[in-house]
């Protein structure tokens, strides 16, 4: 379940806040102390809330030293949604890298406005991570680190950025049915991710890919993904003959 905070004094707007995100959206509510900047930032650090409500009118003592230290603390800045009852406010929660902000005072449509909007950017950063289960051993990847899937009989190989290889108990059709439309399949055996394919050798039947100190290989019968990569890499490059 998510979590949520909201960092206030004024009891209305944590009732308003939290009836929309408990009701209609799920989440569960954390009670923070406001008695000061330092208590506040330890909450946050022990608590860890999903998406933070922060008062940017009179609650923080000094708000640019509270998030300069926020950034520091955190390796993964925090959802926050600034509050204000002046629109001059809206700059500086801009300047403090925060998600989103309400203007004082709250009405329950721009609360589901941005209750929406943090969902769309959480179902976002999830559709770029895919999830590796084997019994009750669940791995976590990026898809942005994977290089190519090897095929080994009726597991698949993952070959990420660093050199790192996981299995997965699954076979690699599977895989190219759910991997985003970058991931070409170029041989019975292979898997690429074609953002990162460097060189493609037609006389050879070969493809280079960045941080990759070998060759994969490809074949007649995916020859046209071969030509839709070369395609869109043409399309991106300044050609040199």
């Amino acid at each position: 379940m998510k979590r949520f905070t909201i960092v206030d004094k004024d009891p209305k707007i944590i009732q308003e806040v939290r009836t929309i995100c408990e009701e209609y959206f799920g989440f569960h509510y954390i009670e923070f102390c406001i008695n000061s900047d330092e208590e506040i930032l330890n909450q946050f650090l022990k608590h860890a809330p999903d998406l933070i409500f922060i008062d940017l009118d009179n609650t923080l003592k000094d708000t640019t030293v509270f998030f300069l230290n926020i950034l520091q603390c955190f390796p993964t800045l925090p959802i926050f949604i600034g509050l204000s009852f002046t629109k001059e406010k809206a700059f500086e929660a801009f300047q403090f890298e925060m998600s989103g902000f309400l203007l004082k005072p709250l009405n329950e449509l721009n609360i589901r406005k941005s209750m929406m909007k943090y969902q769309k950017k959480v179902d976002k950063a999830f559709e770029n991570i895919i999830c590796l289960k084997s019994h009750k051993d669940y791995h976590y990847l990026a898809v942005d680190d994977i290089l190519y899937l090897e095929a080994d009989n009726n597991t698949t190989d993952f070959y990420l950025l660093g050199g790192k290889k996981i299995s997965a108990y699954k076979t690699l059709k599977t895989f190219e049915q759910k991997l985003p439309e970058n991931f070409l399949r170029i041989h019975k055996s292979y898997i690429i991710n074609s953002l990162y394919v460097s060189r493609i050798n037609y006389t050879r039947k070969k493809c280079s890919l960045r941080d990759l100190s070998y060759n994969i290989p490809f074949t007649r019968t995916f020859i046209d993904n071969i030509c839709k990569i070369n395609e869109n890499l043409s399309l991106k490059a300044q050609l040199v003959f």
